[in-house]
């Protein structure tokens, strides 16, 4: 990166507000303890978990606005922070743009006694022209700043031999700082009961790049431009998600199409005290009709605070992309079961049968009477050489002991094999509500659509805020004469509702397509 010199410095509040930095700081949090972890971390100025950040621009282009909010965005992801952009009013984050004055941010909590007219994030150096990796680089370690992170440089783990002299003189001539602030912001360590800290982490955002000739051993580093694993497991195990939790996973973020792997892997990031249960459903095929469908999504390598999410194709199967999304939900939850099923179970996947039928026992019953139950295709096997791709898992007989699983094929379809997961839910539970919609609610399937949508009302008070919303196919109908071209996701979600599309691409032909949902706070 050409502009090596610019790089933040810390900012903290004025003497005067020490004291009520102090304050805000134990009012909003009580628990920054000392953690096991590794990221230099403030812990006397971390936000509360599951907080709401409103954050206001002071200036900049709109366009410029959104490239630096797509990029905040991504702490939200491992985060229990929920950042709220508005227009005008009080904001705790406040942000000035492109003046110059050098890229920085108070630190956690310190932004709640910074005075309303004043900024509290600069970002000097991000113009309408700077590159995304340098937006990127720069939008992510300050937005780390705001949420409590300091400088893993100044980690007490991080073991980085300077060659001081040099570090002085290179620092001095590059950003004019004085031989103070060159102390401050690089050579001198964090107290260790001031930061919650373990390993050092070179690939942190949070960590300055510096050339070998600054250290006495020649160790060096080079820019990070995108978060760490290290930062996205710490910062969710720091800001823990309470509850359920969502994410996606599509081929396309690793490869572009077609797939010239057999398996891509992408790993979860959650937090919880002991490996939750993932709910995984594909939402998304792309495959050529040249040969059988065979795909899959799977969760493995569970832990309390990873997981490894894969998405594979297998034999002379033909995919351009695939996607899925799952849930993650604690083990011990009360109101929330998950679980699977295979037609492998039943027999053998070169003896397909049209329709596969087994009755589930709960692990546990529901005392409160027969639960929800939603089901989704984490795994097909499908026969390209007939004339539809139809099959359809559901469930019947619910009871709160069991339920009837179906995993079916259609007419001439032949399904191989399948692998259906579905989860059970304590009904009229406040913040989980699920659900079903399918293309013929709203068109009938004689004649093919490539695009249908249609609207969700969620129960009147189920939800004070937008919810998550979880969705994958449960079944379809696609002609073989082209492509399996097939998605489905979900758009302006609020608390009463959202809207739904399953649709297909290029010359597709989709007769019809059912999802089920699960929505949760």
């Amino acid at each position: 990166m050409s502009n090596d010199f610019q790089i933040c410095f810390m900012r903290d509040v004025p003497a005067e507000l020490y004291a009520s930095a102090v304050d805000f700081a134990i009012k909003e949090r009580r628990s920054n303890g000392p953690g096991e972890d590794r990221l230099a971390l403030s812990r006397s100025r971390l936000w509360q978990t599951g907080r709401e950040l409103r954050i206001r621009f002071l200036d900049g282009t709109p366009s410029l606005q959104g490239r630096i909010r797509d990029c905040a965005n991504e702490w939200q992801r491992y985060a229990n922070i929920k950042f709220n952009w508005v227009d005008s009013g009080d904001a705790e984050i406040r942000i000035s743009v492109g003046d110059g004055g050098g890229s920085w941010s108070y630190i956690g909590t310190d932004n709640g006694v910074i005075a309303q007219k004043d900024k509290t994030m600069n970002l000097g150096w991000l113009y309408d022209d700077t590159e995304d990796r340098e937006i990127s680089r720069v939008v992510l370690h300050e937005f780390g700043h705001a949420l409590g992170c300091r400088h893993e440089h100044q980690s007490p783990a991080a073991g980085i031999k300077w060659n001081e002299p040099a570090a002085y003189q290179y620092y001095m001539n590059k950003n004019g700082w004085t031989e103070e602030q060159v102390r401050n912001n690089i050579l001198e360590l964090f107290p260790e009961n001031e930061t919650n800290f373990s390993a050092f982490d070179p690939l942190s955002i949070m960590l300055y790049s510096f050339p070998a000739e600054l250290t006495l051993d020649g160790s060096s580093t080079g820019w990070n431009v995108i978060l760490s694993e290290t930062d996205k497991g710490f910062m969710s195990r720091t800001y823990p998600i309470e509850g359920g939790m969502l994410d996606g996973f599509n081929t396309t973020e690793m490869q572009s199409p077609p797939m010239t792997s057999q398996e891509l892997t992408k790993r979860a990031n959650f937090s919880f005290p002991a490996p939750p249960v993932l709910a995984v459903g594909l939402n998304h095929f792309d495959v050529d009709n040249g040969h059988n469908v065979r795909v899959r999504a799977v969760a493995e390598q569970i832990q309390k605070t990873t997981a490894e999410v894969h998405l594979s194709q297998w034999g002379d199967t033909k995919a351009y992309s695939l996607g899925c999304a799952w849930a993650t939900f604690a083990t011990d939850d009360p109101n929330i079961q998950v679980g699977e099923f295979s037609t492998t179970d039943d027999h053998h996947w070169w003896e397909p049968k049209p329709d596969t039928v087994r009755h589930i026992n709960f692990p546990r019953a529901w005392e409160s009477g027969p639960p929800r139950v939603v089901v989704w295709y984490r795994m097909i096997d499908l026969d390209s050489g007939k004339s539809y791709w139809h099959t359809e898992t559901r469930v019947e007989n619910v009871t709160a002991d069991g339920f009837d699983l179906f995993i079916s094929a259609y007419g001439d379809s032949v399904l191989y094999s399948g692998t259906a997961v579905w989860l059970a839910h304590q009904q009229n539970r406040e913040g989980l509500v699920s659900g079903s919609f399918s293309t013929t609610d709203v068109r009938i399937d004689r004649h093919p659509s490539l695009e249908t949508q249609g609207h969700v009302e969620l129960p009147s008070g189920a939800f004070s805020d937008p919810p998550k919303v979880y969705v994958a196919l449960r079944g379809f109908k696609v002609s073989t004469e082209t492509n399996l071209r097939l998605k489905v996701n979900v758009s302006n979600v609020s608390a009463t509702g959202f809207d739904w599309h399953i649709d297909g691409w290029a010359d597709s032909l989709i007769f019809s397509g059912t999802a089920d949902y699960v929505c949760f706070a």
